[in-house]
């Protein structure tokens, strides 16, 4: 509602909270902002099937488990009527990943990969970006690294 709403706001009495004539700005790009669920647990699962775009796993799970909570997450979606072939999959992933790293985590049916820079100086963090986004062939370059 908050990312729909206007400058009017919207308001929601629920359960949990109650909000009256919120706005939220700036809005997502494109409209819709994806929810990706995380967490380690199969409760974690079912509540991405069944209500987010995403699963992010978490914690120290071995591929079997997180293979398992994939599959825990589309049945649930299924269960709940949603189109479990939608629901995407998020892992995190090295900024110096290679392309075998990245076939090999399609092959587990990921969908989003998330990547953090290993400096602090955001310079350095602008050209790791946008040499990963260039070796993948994600964007193309605007301008110089500056």
């Amino acid at each position: 509602l908050l990312w729909a709403g206007g400058a009017d706001g919207v308001s929601h009495a629920g359960e949990f909270f109650t909000l009256d004539a919120v706005c939220s700005f700036p809005k997502p790009v494109g409209g819709d902002l994806p929810i990706h669920v995380g967490g380690s647990s199969a409760p974690a699962a079912r509540r991405a099937g069944r209500r987010g775009d995403g699963f992010f796993p978490g914690g120290l799970l071995t591929p079997d488990e997180r293979r398992r909570q994939f599959e825990l997450a589309r049945a649930a979606a299924m269960e709940a009527g949603r189109d479990s072939d939608a629901l995407q999959y998020t892992r995190w992933g090295s900024i110096g990943m290679s392309e075998v790293d990245v076939e090999r985590f399609a092959r587990e049916g990921v969908t989003r990969l998330v990547v953090s820079p290993a400096t602090a100086d955001p310079v350095a963090q602008r050209a790791e970006m946008a040499a990963f986004a260039e070796r993948f062939a994600l964007v193309r370059p605007v301008g110089p690294v500056e």
